[in-house]
């Protein structure tokens, strides 16, 4: 005996497809009327041997359904109890007969159940017989993008919806379910069927992948199954932001360098990244000895535990004529003529800014680092000693990016010698005063990543032949105007491993104030002074209950998996690409983090970010694969130092997976 589609499904009887298509029913979505023929009858119908007897079952079941659905046409799916799940969907894997003849309707369903059973045993078959619905357009909705992103996709095309699941040339759109109707060339059901989609999420409370038809300006739901690729963190990254973002109209926030230094701070250190962009700040500082019309605001944004920059305030910051909003570009257009002025001036400051090394940088970078800081002295004059010194720091970033970017500029398509100039960098031995009391390798209190001083003894033969080898090849006019600039680049690069060196020595001087207070404020726990904040701890006003509420919304938000990029607008990913930033070769099992103890043998380390405090894997890794970086990043220079191969792809890649990854060229193939 059939079931109608009009009841909940007994579990045991039908696969999860069916039983959602029932309960969707049952909560006034519009399917197309089915019923399901039960695992029951399967079994009957496969554990008959007399084929006139199963032609006989098959051909009662046939009238059953007809007499229900009361159709011309039918659609016949596979139902299997393992399809669809939370973890697997098993998409494609099953046969679906289209547009099936009542006569035809036997055939149809043996069909299926015998291709079912090459994957699966009977008692875990059940199959569908739907009313065939003659779409004037079909497709697939994914409610949130299946690489785990905020948006939702749109597939779609004329007709009935084989050319779309099957891979075929379709139309794709992609857009925020409320701002559908913002988008171009969207088609006009497509507002109905976004909001129908969004309610289908919330009544799983997952991601949901939808096939669709719509006939008559009336959408029908055909299926919904979980999009499996989207993990729970990844799912609970994206309700906290749309819970966050939802009174919001424009905004554009990035992880950038600033994110790699801060990985997920803490109270304290968020609170010191913060007063380095104060409006009396070392980085307003550091841009006006420049000569630069800087305006301090408020550009750093924690969701969860994630350090963000407001790209549009950075860029009002230094360039308030432009911005992003206007055209929902990443490419930034004038939008405020009234600020010209200071934009093209600012942007003559840093055109015009001298690439040569200043010596007085150096000799002062040298001297702090030699020097012996009293220890004596209160947290409150560290602090303000911290922030000065700080200035000479974003100084020297900001100068060696300008060399290190002109050079590229002048490389054009021989940029990808790059990594090999700067693994070539001038180094100048220094001694650096309590080296054995730096812990960390940024800027970042709550790295505690074992000091790497960047200065190692690995040999660079390789790099250096093959950066020798590459300029005798060019004319002698190009050599000659390159090797000034290239020389400029890798003293900067060795200065600025220097300033980040001298960055560890001063935030070590701050923690160890830091871990004295946190001692006698906080004896049974002491780690929670870094859920305090700078001010609380140079006024003295440090709330024990205050530190525990920081910290338990903190442990509670450190799941959460957010996307690089969260904006108002869509940005559109470049094509598969991979940058090698630190040379060599490296073969392992590609892991994460989590994995990197439970996982034997060689590994690669699979990141989001290149941050500082990965140092205390170098010796467990063979090389590093990040979906973010650059050449300039603090991680890569130590990684060029220690010889560990480092490639930045935006590729999505699963983790376990063994493979070969090329430092140089950026190419990672599967060992």
């Amino acid at each position: 005996m059939v079931i109608s589609g009009n009841f909940n499904i007994i579990p045991t009887q039908a696969g999860i497809k069916a039983r959602k298509l029932s309960e969707l029913t049952v909560a006034n979505f519009r399917v197309p009327s089915f019923v399901v023929i039960p695992v029951n009858l399967i079994k009957t119908l496969v554990a008959e041997e007399d084929d006139l007897l199963r032609n006989k079952i098959l051909s009662e079941t046939k009238d059953e359904a007809a007499a229900i659905l009361q159709t011309k046409l039918y659609a016949v799916r596979s139902a299997t109890l393992i399809e669809d799940g939370e973890k697997n969907s098993q998409a494609g894997q099953f046969l679906t007969r289209l547009r099936v003849q009542g006569s035809d309707l036997p055939v149809a369903i043996w069909q299926v159940i015998a291709d079912s059973l090459t994957k699966v045993s009977s008692d875990k078959i059940s199959v569908i017989v739907q009313e065939f619905i003659e779409a004037d357009y079909a497709g697939v909705i994914f409610s949130r993008n299946p690489l785990g992103e905020r948006e939702m996709v749109l597939e779609y095309n004329k007709g009935i919806g084989e050319s779309v699941v099957g891979g075929q040339s379709v139309q794709q759109v992609k857009f925020l379910c409320e701002q559908v109707n913002l988008q171009p060339d969207m088609p006009k059901f497509a507002n109905q069927l976004a909001k129908l989609a969004m309610a289908i999420e919330t009544k799983y409370d997952c991601p949901q992948d939808i096939e669709w038809a719509v006939k008559d300006g009336l959408v029908y739901i055909l299926q919904s199954r979980p999009i499996t690729s989207i993990t729970s963190g990844q799912w609970e990254g994206i309700k906290f932001l749309e819970t966050f973002l939802r009174d919001k109209n424009d905004y554009y926030y990035e992880q950038t360098d600033i994110t790699e230094t801060f990985d997920k701070p803490k109270p304290l250190a968020f609170s010191i990244v913060k007063s380095l962009y104060s409006p009396q700040g070392p980085i307003r500082n550091s841009y006006r000895k420049l000569y630069l019309k800087y305006t301090s605001v408020d550009q750093l944004q924690l969701f969860g535990n994630e350090l963000y920059v407001d790209k549009a305030a950075e860029l009002k910051s230094i360039f308030p004529a432009l911005g992003y909003y206007k055209y929902r570009s990443v490419k930034p257009r004038f939008e405020h003529f009234s600020k010209v002025i200071i934009t093209v001036w600012n942007w003559l400051c840093l055109s015009l800014m001298s690439n040569k090394v200043k010596v007085s940088l150096q000799m002062t970078v040298l001297k702090l680092l030699e020097d012996k800081w009293s220890e004596s002295i209160s947290i409150r004059e560290r602090w303000v000693f911290i922030l000065k010194q700080y200035e000479l720091i974003f100084e020297i970033n900001i100068r060696a990016q300008k060399s290190i970017h002109t050079l590229e500029r002048l490389l054009g398509k021989d940029t990808h010698h790059m990594v090999s100039i700067l693994n070539n960098s001038v180094e100048d031995n220094q001694q650096i005063a309590d080296y054995q009391s730096l812990v960390g390798n940024s800027f970042n209190i709550d790295d505690n990543s074992p000091f790497l001083s960047g200065y190692g003894d690995v040999k660079k033969v390789d790099d250096k032949n093959k950066l020798e080898a590459w300029l005798k090849t060019l004319p002698s006019w190009r050599r000659q105007g390159l090797l000034p600039y290239i020389e400029q680049a890798q003293r900067y690069n060795s200065l600025r491993e220097q300033a980040r060196i001298l960055a560890v020595k001063l935030i070590s001087y701050l923690r160890r104030a830091v871990v004295e207070i946190g001692k006698e404020k906080f004896s049974d726990d002491p780690e929670l002074i870094y859920f305090s904040t700078m001010e609380e701890l140079v006024t003295g006003s440090i709330s024990k209950e205050l530190c525990l509420q920081r910290k338990e919304k903190y442990l509670v938000q450190q799941n959460l998996v957010l996307p690089r990029t969260i904006s108002s607008f869509l940005i559109e990913h470049t094509s598969n690409c991979n940058v090698g930033i630190s040379s060599g070769i490296g073969k392992g099992v590609l892991v994460t983090q989590d994995l990197m103890e439970s996982t034997t043998g060689p590994k690669i380390l699979y990141t989001k970010i290149l941050s500082p405090n990965l140092v205390k894997y170098f010796n467990q890794i063979e090389g590093i694969v990040s979906q973010e970086g650059g050449l300039l990043s603090h991680l890569a220079i130590m990684a060029r130092e220690s010889g560990i191969p480092v490639v930045v792809t935006n590729q999505i890649l699963e983790p376990l997976m063994m493979v070969e990854i090329n430092g140089s060229t950026g190419e990672i193939l599967k060992a």
